[in-house]
């Protein structure tokens, strides 16, 4: 089937993702958190920026966890404005976390440290074997990307249940690739 729009791709795999029930998604989780800490390299005292699941999204929680107690800093993605890139605000397990209701994101104040990220894990809601991928479709990550890019080296690692892969996604000129993505089942590294 060539589903054509990545609209169209979005509303089936959302709710691909959306049929699993909360039990298997947690323990799909857990076992993408395992794949991921197993098999993703990441450098002493590294910034990590992590996310908050918003609804059947992939819980990373435990992993954000262990990588602070590892002795890495966490953050966590803000959106203060429609049309800009993301900010990264640092974020300590505990720290109160306010509802940014214009968004649907749970995020740290904005009196929060700002930091830059050397590795931005990313939720997704579908992804291809060549590493494109397709978020909520506002574009966030993709201009917070191209932001950081002339500046700050780091890399980007999505998420996602094995069900929400498909055979092909387009990839347009602002679209970033992943250079891994952790399922569940496998994961995949891009050069």
């Amino acid at each position: 089937m060539l589903i054509e729009t990545k609209d169209e791709i979005r509303r089936i795999f959302r709710d691909k993702r959306a049929s699993l029930s909360e039990k298997h998604r947690k323990l799909k989780s857990r076992e993408i958190v395992k794949n991921f800490y197993a098999n993703i390299s990441v450098k002493p005292h590294s910034i990590i920026a992590g996310y908050i699941p918003v609804g059947s999204e992939v819980d990373i929680s435990l992993l954000l966890e262990m990588y602070e107690e590892d002795g890495h800093t966490i953050s966590l993605p803000c959106v203060d404005e429609r049309d800009a890139p993301m900010v990264f605000r640092r974020y300590e397990r505990g720290a109160p976390l306010v509802n940014n209701k214009k968004f649907n994101i749970k995020e740290p104040p904005g009196n929060f440290e700002e930091v830059m990220p050397n590795l931005i894990i990313t939720p997704l809601v579908a992804f291809d074997s060549a590493g494109s991928r397709l978020g909520q479709g506002k574009g966030y990550y993709d201009r917070t990307f191209d932001y950081m890019n002339g500046f700050n080296d780091f890399i980007t690692v999505g998420v996602a249940f094995a069900i929400q892969q498909t055979e092909f996604i387009r990839r347009d000129a602002h679209d970033f690739k992943m250079d891994a993505i952790v399922t569940e089942e496998r994961v995949l590294i891009f050069s």
